[in-house]
């Protein structure tokens, strides 16, 4: 099972990112639009995991607390890639978001899973394999936007019928 641990979006939030989304697709409309459901930002990747360690990270989510927070997604930005760009909302550092997701990482790390050294970023991915030329960043995210941080969910990745399809495994809210 390819796993990982993320913050989901409600569907206000997820209205917002799609409104970034569209002003990215009308500029440059060659690319892998992220859909909608999928939209989340991911605190840890797993990879492929067996089916028998599933609880083993439950137990880690469980032992990370964590109080309500906010975050605040202020710009946009993108990765240079053979196939075409990656392109991204970050979010502005919050020191729940960090507290938390270095919690979940060195959790993770002491059970014996296998987390990438990174620097954390946190940001949501829009599209992927983007061509043209780059927009005028202002435009694609003319004022910030707020999302509430209130769970945390375990989430396995796979392809259904060629779509990339997220499903909930778990889920952990804040205390």
């Amino acid at each position: 099972m390819r796993l990982f641990i993320a913050l989901p979006f409600d569907q206000v939030v997820k209205k917002q990112i799609t409104a970034v989304q569209e002003r990215l697709r009308e500029l440059c409309p060659k690319g892998n639009f992220t859909r909608q459901e999928n939209f989340h930002l991911t605190l840890a990747f797993l990879g492929e995991i067996p089916q028998n360690k599933v609880q083993n990270i439950c137990q880690v989510m469980d032992g990370v607390s964590f109080p309500p927070f906010s975050l605040e997604f202020e710009g946009i930005g993108s990765f240079r890639r053979d196939k075409g760009n990656l392109w991204w909302i970050g979010a502005a550092p919050e020191p729940s978001l960090l507290e938390m997701q270095k919690a979940l990482s060195q959790g993770l790390e002491q059970a014996g899973f296998q987390i990438d050294k990174r620097k954390f970023m946190p940001h949501l991915t829009i599209a992927r394999q983007v061509e043209g030329n780059p927009p005028d960043r202002k435009k694609l995210l003319p004022a910030a936007f707020s999302a509430p941080a209130e769970k945390i969910c375990l989430m396995c990745s796979e392809r259904i019928d060629g779509r990339l399809v997220y499903t909930e495994l778990y889920q952990r809210s804040c205390q």
